[in-house]
């Protein structure tokens, strides 16, 4: 045990030497930290610019003494179309976070539609303009007709992450838009329903005040809120209230840093401690010590047995400054001395990095310069970005990758962390991942022992 106690401590000031193994364990985690918290997260609000381009091809309203004009129905219609676009931008803008940039463009394709699609597309790719919005000439007079207004809308976007972010926020202003002109409308069709069946049903009492049907007296008022509502309930069936249910622990700022700086600790775990696995034999051969242990009574075992405790070590000091730094620049770590649970997650986070240690002497035979060790930490950020680990989060990633982080004992791990720490669930709600994480991590060790039991000598010696 000697023997092994002085090894780690050989290969923890091995570690603190390395400037490689230092960067990619504690330094490009606190990186993450710093980006997500400033750059993601700033402290006035995250918010999102939309550079919006309308070419504007509306004719404006019709005269209102129009041929075709029918009672109450130019009563809601006040501005022309675009103009109403625009008090819709200037309503929601800043709102959700989204700042909207909108310029006007008057009579750049005279109405051709297949010339305004190209000078669309052009404004898109060549002047920086996210949305374009194509409003067609007789855009005010079917508005002033009840008529559907035909609008084309062009979005950009490279990726489906930021075409779904644009479209989503152009769809909320023209969402907003067809709210307000459906409740005008409906308030309109109400009234001119009243109006009709006070005058001409000849059932209205000699005031003009009253109408009977099926033998009761109804108010004109009364009457009227009653088919305004009818008529909401066919613009709007659905009239639902969102809202978002977030654990408190992440409700604020602070919250959801601390939860970053948690994240960063895994991607510390599963680059750095699945490269120091992988570099087991190739970083000893390189320094020497490889040779001077099989030339001596020490085993590889006590070596190996060093390195993990070392593993261990240098995962709580990777641990303990990037939580620091998280605390540092306004971050909250949620931990309850008083709940075994959390005392449960802290271990849960030494359990995954103990496994991608593991993970790294799986392909320690394998590697054969200290170079190739930088594919270990390739794979190690692969996992961490495909295992919802850090980002993108488990939902979101295709059917098989879900399937897989399901079972990847790290990924269970810190889901686990996340139900302790995060959402605050007891034990028995996120048992099965904790069974996953540590019977993984166990099943892996033995497999470790099975390939290096009575054949770790014979493999460093092929590889000297």
């Amino acid at each position: 045990m000697a023997n092994i106690l002085r090894m780690a401590l050989y290969e923890f000031k091995s570690f603190i030497k390395d400037k490689s193994a230092v960067f990619w364990t504690i330094a490009w985690p606190i990186l993450w930290v710093f980006m997500v918290a400033y750059v993601f997260m700033p402290v006035g609000g995250a918010h999102m610019t939309l550079r919006v381009a309308v070419i504007d091809n509306d004719e404006g309203l019709p005269p209102s003494n129009a041929s075709w004009s029918i009672p109450y129905l130019n009563m809601t219609v006040k501005k022309n179309f675009t103009s109403l676009l625009m008090d819709a931008f200037n309503r929601l803008n800043g709102s959700n976070g989204t700042i909207y940039k909108v310029k006007v463009l008057k009579n750049t394709c005279n109405g051709n539609f297949s010339g305004c699609l190209s000078v669309a597309k052009e404004l898109l790719v060549d002047r920086g303009f996210d949305v374009a919005v194509i409003v067609p000439e007789n855009a005010s007079k079917s508005l002033a007709m009840w008529a559907p207004v035909r609008i084309a809308l062009l979005v950009k976007g490279a990726m489906p992450t930021e075409t779904y972010m644009r479209y989503g926020s152009i769809m909320s202003v023209l969402g907003n838009l067809m709210t307000n002109l459906s409740m005008r409308r409906a308030d309109a069709a109400a009234h001119m329903v009243t109006s009709f069946y006070s005058r001409f049903s000849g059932t209205a009492n000699s005031s003009g005040t009253r109408w009977n049907y099926t033998n009761a007296n109804i108010s004109l008022k009364t009457m009227e809120r009653y088919i305004k509502y009818f008529f909401y309930s066919i613009a709007f069936p659905l009239y639902p209230k969102l809202d978002t249910v977030r654990p408190p622990t992440t409700a604020d700022r602070a919250g959801q840093i601390g939860w970053v700086s948690v994240g960063a600790v895994g991607m510390s775990l599963m680059t750095g401690l699945l490269t120091a696995g992988a570099g087991f034999f190739i970083y000893r051969k390189s320094n020497g010590v490889l040779k001077r242990v099989l030339s001596s009574p020490a085993t590889l075992l006590e070596l190996l047995g060093g390195d993990l405790l070392s593993a261990i070590a240098i995962t709580a000091l990777s641990a303990t400054v990037i939580l620091g730094t998280g605390i540092a620049i306004g971050g909250r770590i949620v931990f309850n001395a008083l709940n075994p649970g959390h005392y449960l997650a802290v271990a849960l986070i030494f359990v995954a990095g103990i496994f991608a240690y593991g993970l790294g002497l799986l392909i320690a035979p394998t590697v054969r310069s200290t170079h190739a060790t930088g594919a270990a930490t390739a794979i190690g950020l692969m996992l961490v970005f495909l295992t919802g680990i850090w980002w993108p989060p488990k939902e979101m990633l295709p059917t098989p990758l879900q399937a897989f982080a399901n079972v990847f004992p790290p990924a269970c791990a810190f889901e686990a962390v996340r139900d302790l720490l995060v959402w605050g669930k007891g034990v028995a709600q996120t048992y099965w991942n904790i069974v996953i994480a540590v019977t993984g991590t166990l099943t892996l060790y033995a497999v470790i022992a099975l390939i290096y039991r009575g054949r770790a000598e014979k493999i460093a010696e092929k590889l000297l």
